[in-house]
């Protein structure tokens, strides 16, 4: 996995219930340089949604939005972003529709620093990928 340049400007907004597991995902990715957004609850997240590139990731069982629920507010802003959901394995069914939804993939409880890193990395690169494709193709 390389962390080049085009990834490592991409800001990263963090969205998680559990207070420890914020301060884990802060540490992992600050120690790779990616400038953050951390957040405890979705709704100030989808308030400070902009036009600012990167990844969100969230995790599904938010107290106060499920997943398929940012996923449905994201698209009706037209917010242009990668999601990458953290979830316990037991929501299987919630991570289907979520990916029906448009999230990239998903981060397994408990956190794996390397599987995070992975997971943000290749979600930006496909993300990256997939709107220049969008715009050859639209023009």
């Amino acid at each position: 996995m390389e962390l080049t340049s085009s990834v490592i400007c991409k800001t990263i907004f963090v969205v998680v219930k559990d207070k420890k597991i914020k301060n884990l995902y802060l540490l992992v990715l600050l120690l790779r340089n990616f400038p953050l957004k951390l957040f405890l609850h979705v709704k100030p997240t989808l308030a400070n949604v902009d036009d600012t590139q990167g990844c969100l990731i969230v995790d599904i069982s938010m107290p106060d939005m499920d997943g398929s629920t940012i996923l449905n507010r994201l698209n009706k802003i037209e917010r242009l972003s990668p999601v990458v959901f953290i979830a316990d394995i037991s929501l299987i069914a919630i991570m289907v529709d979520a990916i029906k939804l448009g999230a990239l993939d998903f981060i397994e409880k408990p956190l794996v620093e390397e599987a995070l890193l992975q997971k943000v990395v290749g979600a930006i690169n496909e993300f990256q990928k997939n709107i220049c494709l969008y715009c050859t193709w639209r023009y």
